[in-house]
C-alpha cells in the first residue's frame, strides 16, 4: 500500500495459503478503494508446521475467485514454472495447472529465474 501511497505502480502479491474467502474478498476491497490493478496472484508456500492450506488449495482457484469477485477490476499475474513445479506430479498435471489460470483471463505469467554470478 505505501508503494501505491507514494505514486508508484504496485502489485500486491496474494497467496491463497491460509486464506479464507472472506479475507480475500475484504482486501481485494481494500485494493480497489486505494486505486491498486494489478494483483499477482500465487499459491504460495505452506508455512513449517501449518497444517490446514486455507479455503483454496491452488492458485488457478484463487485466480477464478478473483474474476468471479471482480470482475475485470484487477490485471491479474501469476506464477509460471519454466520446466514444471517441483511439487507437481507430473509436467502434464502442472501444465494443466497453468492452463487452468489462464482460462481465468490472467495477464501475465512471471517464472523464477536464478544465475550464476562469478566475480573475476
Amino acid at each position: 500500500m505505501e508503494i501505491a501511497a507514494e505514486g508508484h505502480s504496485a502489485a500486491p502479491h496474494v497467496s491463497c495459503v491460509g486464506s479464507t474467502r472472506d479475507g480475500i474478498r475484504d482486501m481485494l476491497a481494500t485494493f480497489g478503494e486505494r486505486g491498486i490493478r494489478r494483483i499477482v496472484a500465487l499459491r504460495g508456500d505452506l508455512p513449517s508446521g501449518m497444517a490446514d492450506a486455507g479455503e483454496f488449495r491452488y492458485a488457478n482457484e484463487l485466480v477464478a475467485f478473483i474474476r468471479a469477485e471482480t470482475g475485470a477490476r484487477f490485471h491479474i499475474e501469476v506464477a509460471a514454472y519454466p520446466e514444471w513445479h517441483p511439487q507437481a506430479r507430473s509436467p502434464r498435471e502442472d501444465l494443466l495447472n497453468f492452463q487452468a489460470q489462464g482460462r481465468c483471463r490472467c495477464g501475465f505469467g512471471h517464472h523464477p529465474v536464478f544465475l550464476q554470478c562469478r566475480c573475476l
